[in-house]
């Protein structure tokens, strides 16, 4: 992020109390957008953006989560509910990136689409990483893919009903 906005290129952050200072020393008098995406945890977001005070009037910051609660406890201004795609879209959107076509999906790819879609829950970013991540690639590598990133899931996140929908605050 300092890099991005600050043109930093050999800061040392030894500890995350020291990036915290650091952070809010070199931007709060800029005007920045920070896009936070995925965040999971409040100390992400203690670390990340602890407080407006660190950027500068105008500064916009987007958080996505699947966890609502943790952008009320960091005070967000705004919680949208992301509206998440029906599965004709997704496989759309899906297919657009991974295949340069919109409706119609290559016959050794219908079960797999259908896989990616049903793990992005219907949400258009996730499907947008998914399918840029998965352009050009065979479908072995769709099927590693799909494994790896649902092994990811099970161990970063714990069953909750909480977890069901995708949230994006704006401040």
């Amino acid at each position: 992020m300092l890099f991005d906005v600050d043109k930093a290129t050999d800061i040392k952050i030894p500890t995350i109390e020291s990036g915290k200072v650091i952070l809010k020393e070199r931007l709060q008098h800029k005007r920045v957008l920070l896009v936070l995406d995925d965040v999971n945890k409040l100390e992400q977001l203690k670390a990340l953006c602890g407080s407006r005070e660190w950027f500068g009037t105008g500064s916009k910051i987007i958080i996505t989560t699947r966890d609502r609660h943790l952008l009320k406890e960091h005070g967000a201004d705004c919680i949208y509910r992301v509206k998440e795609l029906d599965e004709s879209e997704s496989l759309e959107v899906l297919n657009r990136g991974a295949f340069n076509q919109g409706t119609i999906t290559p016959e050794d790819f219908v079960e797999l689409s259908k896989e990616v879609v049903a793990y992005s829950g219907g949400l258009p970013l996730a499907l947008q990483n998914l399918r840029s991540v998965l352009h050009g690639k065979e479908a072995r590598q769709w099927k590693d893919l799909l494994r790896i990133e649902k092994q990811i899931l099970r161990s970063d996140t714990e069953p909750s009903s909480s977890r069901k929908y995708n949230f994006l605050a704006l401040e």
